[in-house]
């Protein structure tokens, strides 16, 4: 079996379309018609690997930014809707790994 090791954000429902679209504006550099796009096919707004410390906060941030609004979001660890609690988690062990090994290069390893 393949792991999956992205993680990504889906809208689900929103109350307003507007406000959701300007609040993903503001941290995902995409047009209004790219993000419409996404929500209407239930794409990923934003995924990124299970390991990159910066993508998992934007994803934490723009789950609480959108869930203030009355947004549904689902958040995917791989293949599985996960929880946000789990994405925040991945994020302080990924930052814990980092401080504790610095940037390492593979051939450090």
């Amino acid at each position: 079996m393949i792991y999956n090791d992205t993680v990504g954000i889906k809208l689900k429902s929103t109350e307003s379309l507007a406000q959701s679209v300007k609040i993903i504006r503001k941290y995902i550099p995409l047009s209004i018609s790219d993000i419409q796009n996404r929500i209407g096919s239930e794409s990923f707004l934003f995924s990124c690997e299970c390991t990159d410390e910066k993508g998992l906060g934007l994803i934490i941030k723009l789950y609480n930014q959108l869930t203030k609004t009355g947004s549904v979001l689902d958040v995917y660890d791989g293949d599985n809707i996960s929880s946000i609690d789990i994405i925040k988690n991945m994020k302080g062990s990924v930052k814990e790994t980092r401080l504790s090994f610095g940037d390492l290069d593979d051939d450090e390893i």
